[in-house]
């Protein structure tokens, strides 16, 4: 079994997620059939490499913390349409998450790297990750290509992100602690505690609604489109690292260059 498969099981245990037959088949074979290149070193050792730089970290850091907001607009919509309310219910809370977590990269960066962030910057920031109120969630945003039911593609392609996540983040914690000053350890160490366990939170929720739709949509059909889906997100990844852009690095419009470290 690859590491990928091995470690998003062992951690789906962990959260007592019983087994779920189709989903794990699914997963093992797309990690087979399609090796995952963030589950192997090359990956590792690229990121490690030029998060040498921490002006490259810090900047890093505050693309993650758009991109989980921007993750978090897109999550609201598929919410507000999602028409089975446990889904709906489940797709909410996730969009929520991803918006906390958005400012969490903001704070992460400035416990990291104290004074980093300008203040000016610093409010621009937070203007642009979304603050919910239910209201929210009655309607999508118009012409929003998120705005539609849930399907079993949408759950595939959000857990192999989020599995993706998790490994990420994994790579990154032992990197931030190094950078960290003493005094913002045990906050630091929290805040990359409980991303950890929403990461996997919501590679739980993904997976037990994939192995359920898998039932109408066909488990054969299921495992074809894990690996399609993989196929995809491993092409994407490999232009990412091929670019030292990694996850989210692309998406900064311009903001995360203004980060300076001293």
């Amino acid at each position: 079994m690859s590491i990928v498969a091995n470690q998003t099981i062992d951690a789906l245990r962990e959260v007592g997620t019983p087994p779920l037959i189709t989903y794990e088949r699914a997963l093992v074979l797309a990690c087979l059939r399609e090796p995952p290149p963030f589950g192997m070193k090359p990956y590792g050792d690229a990121y490690r490499a030029v998060a040498f730089d921490p002006n490259w970290l810090a900047e890093t850091l505050i693309a993650n913390a758009l991109a989980e907001g921007d993750g978090s607009s897109r999550l609201r919509d598929l919410a507000a349409s999602t028409s089975k309310g446990p889904s709906r219910a489940l797709v909410k809370e996730h969009s929520i998450d991803e918006a906390r977590h958005a400012r969490w990269y903001i704070a992460i960066t400035e416990l990291v790297f104290p004074g980093s962030i300008p203040a000016s910057l610093r409010v621009e920031l937070h203007s642009l990750i979304p603050f919910y109120e239910e209201i929210d969630f009655l309607s999508a945003r118009k012409n929003s290509a998120f705005a539609h039911d849930i399907t079993i593609d949408d759950l595939i392609q959000m857990n192999i992100a989020e599995i993706r996540t998790r490994i990420h983040q994994l790579i990154q914690r032992p990197i931030l602690l190094a950078y960290a000053p003493l005094e913002s350890q045990s906050r630091l160490i929290r805040l990359l505690d409980v991303l950890i366990c929403d990461e996997t939170k919501h590679i739980a929720y993904t997976a037990k609604m994939i192995d359920e739709l898998s039932k109408d949509f066909g488990p054969d059909d299921t495992v074809e489109l894990f690996s399609q889906r993989m196929r995809d997100f491993n092409k994407i990844t490999n232009d990412e690292v091929s670019t030292l852009t990694f996850p989210s690095c692309h998406r900064c419009n311009g903001c995360a260059m203004r980060t300076r470290v001293n």
